[in-house]
């Protein structure tokens, strides 16, 4: 709404929330590492539904969006950043919403850190996928 309509914000509030925000993304990372570094070995296996999902999520659908873009003829910039944002991995919302909700939160860090490992791996094909197409 701010941003909207143009209300001019004073400037000391501007500075603490850029402040703030700039805390928030290693905040995040502090979080889930402990949780991640808080769970035993067994519960880093992948079971063969969440597995399932992430391909989906790393692969399948950034493919289906390179093939959705091309058919409605976007090119260049537009699209190289629509296809980057479909193949970055699983965000760490997830395990976030789920602490604060005061769930299980074991399977989102599985989820989100093999995502993240995959999406080494992923990316490039993506990107060479995009060439090809």
């Amino acid at each position: 709404m701010i941003f909207t309509v143009q209300i001019p914000v004073p400037s000391i509030l501007t500075s603490l929330l850029d402040y703030a925000s700039a805390a928030f993304t290693p905040l995040s990372m502090i979080i889930i590492g402990s949780n991640l570094a808080g769970m035993r070995r067994a519960d880093l296996k992948v079971p063969p539904v969440l597995g399932a999902t992430i391909l989906l999520r790393n692969l399948a659908f950034p493919a289906l969006t390179i093939v959705i873009l091309k058919c409605l003829g976007l090119t260049g910039v537009p699209l190289m950043t629509t296809v980057i944002l479909a193949a970055c991995p699983v965000a760490g919302l997830v395990v976030l919403f789920t602490l604060q909700a005061k769930g299980d939160a074991r399977p989102a860090t599985v989820v989100m850190s093999v995502s993240t490992l995959l999406s080494l791996v992923t990316i490039p094909l993506v990107f060479s996928l995009l060439d090809l197409l």
